[in-house]
């Protein structure tokens, strides 16, 4: 008899614009954990970026459903007209991606997003853009292009015929903003720690590498790294500034990659990278490649592991565990 497939499989990281309340963050994921065959993988609470971000895994109907939970209850509990943090954000819940992870394709997840976007939109009354696979226009397919503005800045920008949302009034809620849902591939959010208190010096550094690039002495240059997004802040519970990035696509740009070139261009201004953070969960292929990089041998799995936790300074900062980050040895549905 043939073995039966295992059932599909998807990932929700909505990013949530509260970083500083551990009550209401652990009253959210009791809420998502209460949903049937959905597993709660990873919170990570940022005060500086006044920013959550939590991963959970399930079939789809279950992951929905508890993201449906999860909008209610910050709808209820997040009040954009007073919240302030160095992360960009276009409302409460200010993204919320869907990843496939098995047995499902990214085709298959779109539709079933789509319905689960233009309901909560009709739900609590809020502005829905749909962005990377979901998006219906190719401007949209860029968070920062949508987030631009930010909440602040959506009054204005949805008056606009060119952001109207796609689901949802032309108009902010005054608690909620707005918020941006779609299905993608897996994303990695990973930041770079320097030896400066200087936002200038990691604003300058992003700017050069990330893709999409920017004005340098008054020249527009394309940026050094593919597939990269890159914003330069100051954390001040590290008391460093970090280069905080994203790789859309791991397999042209991985970890490795993107700390060499920082620590490269940190060199200009006299300044040294101190190690790295990772944000959320890591795909294993993800950090075996980054591990590779640092070797001239042939290593066990494991070894590459270690390699890439100690030559990336994974541990700099916050305490990284494998076995609690790489998302293959977490999921257990």
């Amino acid at each position: 008899m043939k073995e039966q497939d295992p059932f599909p499989i998807i990932e929700a990281i909505p990013n949530i614009s509260e970083g500083r309340d551990p009550g209401l963050i652990k009253e959210i994921t009791e809420e998502i954990s209460s949903v049937a065959m959905v597993q709660l993988l990873h919170v990570d609470m940022g005060e500086d970026a006044h920013r959550t971000v939590i991963t959970y895994a399930g079939n789809p109907p279950s992951v929905l459903e508890a993201t449906r939970k999860l909008y209610s209850i910050v709808s209820e509990n997040i009040d954009m007209g007073t919240q302030h943090g160095a992360h960009p954000r276009i409302g409460a819940i200010d993204v919320c991606p869907f990843v496939p992870i098995r047995g499902i394709t990214v085709e298959e997840l779109i539709p079933l997003v789509d319905t689960f976007s233009k309901d909560i939109a009709i739900e609590h009354n809020l502005p829905v853009f749909l962005y990377e696979a979901s998006a219906n226009f190719p401007l949209r397919k860029n968070l920062s292009i949508i987030r631009s503005g930010e909440y602040e800045g959506l009054t204005g920008k949805l008056r606009s015929p060119t952001w109207l949302p796609d689901y949802g009034p032309s108009m902010r809620s005054e608690r909620m903003g707005a918020t941006v849902i779609g299905v993608r591939n897996f994303l990695i959010a990973y930041n770079i720690n320097l030896n400066t208190s200087d936002i200038v010096v990691a604003k300058s550094i992003a700017k050069v590498i990330r893709t999409s690039g920017g004005k340098i002495n008054g020249v527009h240059k394309p940026g050094l790294l593919s597939s990269t997004k890159a914003i330069g802040w100051y954390m001040d519970q590290y008391k460093c500034a970090q280069v905080s990035t994203n790789l859309t696509d791991y397999r042209i740009t991985g970890m490795a990659d993107v700390y060499n070139a920082i620590s490269k261009e940190a060199q200009k201004y006299n300044v040294s990278v101190t190690g790295s953070e990772l944000i959320g969960l890591v795909p294993l292929k993800a950090i075996l490649d980054a591990g590779k990089t640092f070797a001239s041998d042939s290593l066990s799995e494991e070894e590459y592991i270690n390699l890439a936790h100690v030559s990336l300074g994974l541990s700099s900062v916050v305490p990284f565990n494998p076995e609690d980050r790489i998302i293959e040895r977490l999921i257990k549905l």
